[in-house]
């Protein structure tokens, strides 16, 4: 039997390890932050704003600097600060988006009287260690507008409450329902705490999806080896009959000419074969192309609810202080 060419060889050995790898469950690429102090500080950021509230950032799919950026958006929004949605729902942005939702954001630190001040390169670029007391800071603070919300609404359905009950007196009875009807009141989850059990829903719904999203493409990457290991294989069988063959092949015209049809219809095979593939990456690509038009749609209905949510708590906000002036 001929000697096979030793590249080839190797290609297949190559392939075979990998797909051996990823059947056991090890990972194929790894992104992580080379620097010890960068990795430490990232860490202690993910703390912190799961610690307040914001499980996206525990979703392993998403690159540091979603997860950085990400946490200080949910901060200054329960600040009341509005952002550019456009900027908010795009995960994995372009180096532009990037440097423009960085730009914004520390623009608006000195509006919520931040005490740090850093640049948007240091924000785009990840400078954790100049990050790291803006996040601490900006958690603190959403944290404590969170509450005081949670308290303005709290008020304001007792405030309410106490429009609906009619005069009682000054009964010892009469106190102690009012008394029992004020903690009812207080076990009842405001509009404030409603909305942070809606983001955690929504954030663990995120982290399955990408834990979700991250299987398919472990699936997807051994199918992929298994196939290319396969195809590998057909090569080297086939090169191997070329090699067994050729000698005796060439030793007459008639089996110079039976070898030379035998090559023309593997070739038209192999040319068969490819057409197919293509056809099937065509039929994938405008299959793509279509999901990302849906989901364009539905980023901008999303886009829309938010504003339209924002809006009417600001005007939650003011009819609770005008109510309260009228009092």
């Amino acid at each position: 039997m001929a000697q096979v060419n030793q590249e080839l060889l190797q290609r297949f050995q190559r392939a075979s390890v990998a797909v051996s790898s990823a059947a056991s469950g090890a990972p194929v690429h790894s992104a992580v932050l080379q620097d010890e102090e960068q990795s430490r500080k990232l860490q202690e950021i993910v703390d912190l704003l799961v610690a307040a509230g914001y499980f996206r950032a525990r979703i392993k799919g998403l690159s540091p600097f979603d997860k950085v950026v990400g946490g200080l958006s949910w901060c200054l929004e329960a600040l009341s600060v509005d952002l550019d949605v456009d900027l908010l729902f795009q995960e994995n942005a372009t180096i532009g988006q990037q440097i423009a939702l960085s730009e914004k954001i520390v623009a608006v630190l000195p509006r919520v009287q931040c005490p740090h001040r850093i640049e948007p390169h240091q924000v785009q670029g990840l400078d954790l260690e100049h990050v790291f007391p803006v996040v601490q800071w900006l958690v603190k603070a959403s944290m404590e507008a969170r509450e005081q919300n949670c308290a303005q609404m709290r008020n304001y359905a007792l405030l309410q409450f106490r429009k609906e009950v009619p005069e009682w007196g000054a009964q010892p009875p009469h106190l102690h329902m009012l008394e029992r009807l004020h903690r009812i009141v207080d076990d009842v989850p405001c509009r404030a705490e409603l909305a942070q059990y809606q983001h955690r829903f929504l954030d663990l719904y995120d982290q399955v999806a990408a834990k979700h999203k991250e299987t398919k493409q472990y699936y997807s990457l051994y199918n992929s080896l298994e196939d290319q290991r396969r195809y590998m294989r057909k090569e080297l069988g086939l090169l191997n009959s070329v090699a067994d063959n050729y000698p005796r092949a060439m030793e007459t015209a008639s089996g110079r000419e039976e070898f030379l049809q035998q090559l023309h219809g593997i070739v038209d095979g192999l040319k068969l074969n490819r057409l197919k593939l293509e056809q099937q990456v065509q039929a994938q690509r405008a299959l793509r192309d279509h999901l990302a038009e849906a989901l364009q749609q539905l980023l901008e209905h999303q886009r829309g609810y938010v504003a339209a949510v924002n809006e009417l708590s600001e005007l939650g906000r003011s009819y609770t202080a005008l109510l309260q002036l009228r009092e």
